[in-house]
């Protein structure tokens, strides 16, 4: 494969990103990848827990000579802006730059796009879809419910998963847990916070929240959105992830209509895209991040950009 460094302009910053193409055939397609919540990079890498899923695709996809583009959020990684200021609508306007920027290259005018998104970047790509024209999307890890809706179900899933933990660590948790009122009752005392907020950011606790992005996404209609989809679509959701309900990915087949709709739920399938086969959790996180993400989540993508894109 070959790996180019490229600059995207925007009308108040730059993004930075990389363009990964075949090394020897012309590629088949081209695939442009959103990436999921928070200050994330062009390989889906927090500044202190490294996820390395979008190059992890992007060499995939390259072998199967398939090429891809993928960027640093804005205030992320290499790239200008302000991350903390920015709501989804940002997010969104960001990521439709970029596809205009693929769409302006000679070598990829003639290709098939497709827009993969994770996570959030699943709730970006069917928006993006709406005004560009592309040929398919890649939803990873789709929600298909209110944010409101996914947030607590976050916090309950959190109160479980610290209530099965066994020894020493389990106890200290609970005890936290206990101390700081039950994940729910922050998560809601937070919800209330936000909504209301009027400023780009809110301080709660020692932290500070990007308020707008808060507000954006507890007022999008996910379903809508979804049911608006016109093109082909594949979904992929894990099932042991805590983040996104992979119901939600079983969903879509009543909400997207208008459009094939292929869907696949893999039962040991975590959020941060690796298999996990005991019980589902965020507290596994750091042991399971140390795996490469699971070889069938590009495998999956590919074989139905090839049946659908027909090469």
């Amino acid at each position: 494969m070959v790996e180019e460094a490229v600059a995207i302009e925007t009308a108040t910053h730059t993004l930075a990103a990389s363009i990964t193409r075949p090394a020897a055939d012309k590629p088949q397609a081209i695939v442009v990848m959103f990436a999921g919540s928070g200050p994330i990079d062009r390989n889906e890498n927090l500044p202190n827990f490294a996820m390395n899923i979008f190059n992890a695709l992007a060499d995939s996809f390259a072998t199967a000579n398939v090429a891809s583009v993928r960027y640093d959020k804005r205030g992320c990684g290499a790239s200008g802006g302000d991350y903390i200021t920015a709501g989804h609508s940002d997010f969104v306007e960001d990521a439709r730059h970029v596809v205009q920027f693929v769409r302006e290259q000679d070598d990829f005018k003639q290709l098939p796009i497709v827009l993969l998104g994770h996570s959030e970047g699943a709730a970006i790509a069917p928006q993006v879809a709406q005004t560009i024209d592309v040929d398919g999307l890649i939803l990873l890890c789709p929600f298909a419910r209110p944010m409101r809706e996914v947030l607590l179900q976050q916090a309950i899933n959190r109160t479980h998963e610290v209530n099965a933990m066994k020894g020493f660590q389990g106890m200290v948790a609970r005890s936290f847990m206990r101390l700081r009122g039950g994940f729910v009752r922050i998560q809601q005392k937070f919800l209330k916070r936000i909504e209301h907020s009027t400023g780009d950011t809110v301080n709660f606790g020692k932290a500070t929240m990007n308020a707008k992005w808060f507000r954006e996404m507890l007022a999008l209609d996910i379903q809508t959105l979804l049911k608006n989809i016109q093109v082909p679509t594949f979904a992929l959701g894990g099932g042991k992830d805590t983040q996104c309900d992979p119901l939600d990915t079983v969903a879509l087949h009543h909400l997207v209509t208008q459009a094939p709709i292929t869907t696949h739920v893999e039962e040991n399938l975590t959020h941060i895209l690796r298999l996990d086969d005991e019980a589902a959790g965020m507290a596994r996180y750091p042991e399971l991040v140390k795996q490469p993400i699971d070889d069938g989540v590009a495998e999956r993508c590919i074989a139905w950009m090839q049946e659908t894109l027909r090469w």
